[in-house]
């Protein structure tokens, strides 16, 4: 779904753009004297955009995953590129799409529970 939005969208930019999403997840646990005494987990996400207008690059990052919070980032960055320096070199890759990779992914982690995880913190 998140793909479909991105496509729809960076299809109908006049300048060249990009556009990426990113997702993250941290849990971080630690023990002291026999019992956990930080606990965070945590879940990020979110868009960014860059586009290259007149040889120079913008970029913007939203957290929100709207159509319009996405158009709004991708004028952004087109504003942002104004404060860029031209360089010829500024350009996007324009090679095929880029396959989904897992291979920096625990296969396991994710099968651990949280509760396991304060176990092995104790």
């Amino acid at each position: 779904m998140i793909k479909e939005l991105l496509l729809k969208i960076v299809d109908k930019q006049l300048v060249p753009s990009e556009l990426f999403y990113s997702m993250g997840k941290e849990i971080e646990i630690s023990a002291f004297n026999g019992s956990i005494n930080n606990f965070t987990s945590a879940e990020t996400s979110g868009v960014g955009a860059r586009v290259v207008m007149e040889g120079k690059i913008g970029s913007s990052f939203t957290e929100s995953v709207t159509e319009q919070s996405v158009s709004a980032i991708l004028r952004k960055a087109g504003e942002n590129s104004e404060y860029s320096a031209f360089d010829e070199g500024n350009v996007l890759y324009r090679g095929t799409e880029l396959p989904d990779s897992d291979e920096f992914i625990s296969k396991d982690i994710g099968e651990v529970s949280v509760e396991k995880k304060k176990e092995i913190a104790l």
